[in-house]
């Protein structure tokens, strides 16, 4: 089974799966295809709110605390409601936080989770995003216009890619 909060985990940071901080959470899958130097790296274009419309990021969403979920159950709920598909998630990918997440915003926190789309479904979006883009990893950084909390998650997602693909 995969070790979503090795590091967060060792520290006490994390009761019963759920992070001790008061942030909000957020679960986004970081999706590739492909292998090796024709590896691609899923981008999504935000419909809303206004202030990240048109901005590229990575599919998710918030972490329903209220029913006890974890980043790992979220990261597929939102996957299935946005894109309408279904994922396997091959990597939590650790961040500079103490408890492993990824800084997006004063109040919130993202879980990231290196993933691939099971086989024989097709993207199908949700008014979220109203396109995507399969973006090669040699200039994904630049080929669209990331929201700026994602560049971070993007620079160390191609690293794994490339190094475990």
């Amino acid at each position: 089974m995969l070790e979503i909060f090795p590091r967060a985990k060792s520290l006490g940071l994390y009761k019963n799966g759920k992070s001790l901080s008061d942030k909000a959470h957020v679960s986004a899958a970081v999706i590739f295809r492909g292998s090796g130097s024709d590896a691609q790296i899923l981008s999504c274009r935000r419909t809303e709110p206004d202030h990240l419309k048109g901005g590229w990021e990575f599919a998710g969403g918030g972490v329903d605390s209220h029913d006890d979920e974890t980043p790992l159950e979220a990261v597929h709920r939102e996957i299935k409601e946005e894109l309408t598909v279904e994922i396997d998630v091959l990597h939590y990918l650790v961040g500079p936080n103490p408890d492993g997440t990824w800084i997006l915003t004063d109040t919130k926190v993202l879980h990231a989770h290196i993933s691939v789309i099971k086989p024989n479904q097709e993207i199908k979006l949700e008014p979220q995003h109203d396109t995507y883009e399969w973006l090669d990893l040699d200039n994904a950084e630049t080929a669209v216009k990331w929201l700026e909390p994602d560049i971070p998650i993007l620079r160390a997602a191609i690293e794994w890619i490339k190094a475990n693909s």
